[in-house]
């Protein structure tokens, strides 16, 4: 996939070439390839991420990037729904949804990601400044694997 011929990352090109450069090398790497309209509504999602800050739309592509190897439809449309969701009600709670909810999602645990989205929902109504420390600390406990832990930290 050459970013100079007409495609839907032409546009994310126009936005931050080295950034579209990457995701595209991803991409084509992938075993089962990435349909044009998957694409398009990536991009498109990461273009809206930039348009708020750089940090965002970073955020939402290295999320997108991990989900990859899911290959899991529900799993990218619930990212994208919840990152979205999250975005419009901020770019902090936007960085923080997109930056962890991805390694959530691909643990193919539907029974923790509702956990997680529970919590999340219950500390953001007590502000989003509840939520750093605590979802990075989720974060170290997931890149261990120990998901008994996760789920018990999110209880």
């Amino acid at each position: 996939m050459s970013l100079s011929d007409p495609n839907p990352l032409h546009q994310l090109a126009l936005a931050d070439p080295d950034l579209a450069a990457s995701i595209g090398d991803m991409w084509q790497a992938q075993a089962s390839p990435i349909s044009p309209s998957e694409i398009a509504l990536l991009s498109d999602q990461i273009l809206w991420g930039l348009s708020q800050t750089e940090s965002f739309g970073r955020a939402i592509a290295k999320g997108y990037a991990n989900l990859l190897g899911a290959r899991d439809p529900e799993i990218v449309l619930v990212y994208h729904e919840q990152v979205r969701q999250a975005g419009q009600k901020g770019t902090t709670f936007g960085t923080l949804m997109a930056t962890h909810l991805a390694g959530i999602l691909k643990t193919g645990n539907k029974r923790l990601v509702k956990r997680f989205l529970t919590t999340v929902a219950t500390m953001t109504a007590k502000g989003t400044y509840t939520l750093n420390k605590p979802l990075e600390a989720l974060a170290v406990i997931l890149k261990h694997g120990d998901l008994a832990s996760l789920s018990a930290g999110l209880e």
